[in-house]
């Protein structure tokens, strides 16, 4: 198990502050450690260190974001997803209502890209080449996943397992990449730590590299960490986070250091493994 601390604000946040004037919505981290971020009607791509590498606009706000494999980066649009060079260029964009309504988050994983959709509150799947492969979540009561937030979230660990945060539940539910049920953890709890409290929650969630989870709960902002079979880790500092912040979404770098977007001040929130704590300088507001 690693300790984790709160390591600050990441020095990208000035940046990311001027960048996005209105709302910073989604970041994800690419295997070079830079931080790609979604917000406003822009994508904006910081270096490891903060610096401001590059920007472009979006035709609409952009809601999602994920590296692809070959370089690419995935946006998730209203209505679609848009695929872009890092040059600003958009190469591919998938654009079908029956499909795509409102994608909020985004995982891509050899040939699979998955799409939480907070629209139809299910999760799609795709090959590469924008071809429909199935729905997951399709069979809950209900219809779907309740996503009480406006917000679906979903991240694939190293085994393909696909996480899923369920908020209207209280819960993280996993499945294959087939769509079948592996399983999930979580309750309604407003006292023990393993629980989530409050209306909704988690909001959102990431994985690193040896498995964990990593969640996300609004109002106020709580960051836990689970083992994979969903046991309690740690509960992680979040005093600095605004107490209206939610849907505030969470990547897991190649270096396992955890970035936790604050949706108010439109920063980023770094938590460390104890060892490289010290190494990540902080910005105040």
């Amino acid at each position: 198990m690693t300790r984790y601390e709160h390591a600050g604000v990441h020095p990208c946040s000035a940046a990311s502050k001027s960048a996005f004037s209105a709302a910073l919505r989604g970041i994800a981290i690419d295997a070079d450690g830079a931080i790609l971020a979604a917000g406003d009607a822009k994508v904006a791509i910081f270096d490891p260190d903060g610096a401001l590498r590059s920007s472009w606009s979006t035709p609409t706000p952009a809601h999602a974001i994920a590296a692809c494999d070959d370089g690419r980066i995935a946006v998730g649009l209203v209505g679609g997803v848009a695929f872009f060079a890092r040059d600003g260029s958009c190469v591919e964009r998938w654009s079908d209502s029956d499909q795509i309504r409102f994608p909020t988050s985004l995982a891509i994983r050899g040939d699979n890209v998955l799409v939480g959709d907070a629209g139809f509150r299910h999760v799609r799947r795709f090959d590469r080449g924008g071809r429909f492969l199935g729905t997951i979540g399709m069979d809950d009561r209900g219809g779907g996943f309740r996503t009480c937030n406006g917000h679906l979230d979903l991240a694939i660990d190293a085994e393909q397992t696909i996480h899923v945060a369920d908020p209207g539940r209280h819960r993280v539910t996993r499945f294959s990449m087939q769509g079948e049920r592996l399983g999930h953890f979580g309750r309604f709890d407003g006292v023990d730590p393993a629980g989530f409290a409050g209306c909704c929650n988690p909001t959102n969630l990431a994985v690193t590299s040896r498995g964990e989870i990593v969640t996300v709960s609004k109002a106020p902002v709580a960051v836990k960490l689970f083992s994979s079979n969903g046991s309690l880790i740690a509960v992680l500092p979040s005093d600095e986070f605004d107490s209206q912040c939610k849907n505030c979404d969470v990547a897991v770098g190649p270096d396992d250091r955890i970035l936790v977007v604050e949706t108010v001040w439109r920063e980023i929130h770094v938590y460390a493994p104890a060892a490289l704590a010290k190494q990540t300088p902080e910005e105040s507001r």
